[in-house]
């Protein structure tokens, strides 16, 4: 079973993709401070972080470039609900990433949900 580390700051948006990650058959963990993420970080126990971009205390492209030095083949994506445009200073290849939309993802989830409800009508 795949374990996945899900870092966002906003509790409401962790709930909702632990959720639906859970039910897909992950065992999701979930951290709302990136600062403890980077300073409980161990190498090889997860196979996916996914890290949303903006947050107060480490925003994620700082914590991936952390989390790098220490696991340089842990896959790493990026959830965002902001604009965010790439910079050539981030120092992060665009083939590297892959952006989850939190409103395409949140739509999707919601689709899911009716669809559920309708099948059982």
């Amino acid at each position: 079973m795949s374990r996945i580390l899900l870092v966002d700051n906003e509790v409401d948006n962790t709930s909702l993709f632990r959720l639906v990650l859970e039910d897909n058959g992950f065992v999701v963990d979930v951290s709302n401070d990136s600062t403890l993420v980077l300073a409980n970080f161990k190498p090889g126990y997860y196979e996916l972080i996914i890290l949303d971009i903006r947050m107060p205390k480490m925003d994620g492209i700082t914590l991936r470039r952390k989390i790098r030095k220490i696991d340089d083949i842990i896959k790493i994506c990026f959830l965002t609900a902001s604009e965010f445009k790439l910079s050539s200073s981030s120092g992060i290849a665009l083939y590297s990433l892959l952006f989850l939309l939190l409103v395409f993802v949140t739509l999707l989830v919601f689709s899911l949900v009716l669809s559920f409800i309708w099948l059982y009508y």
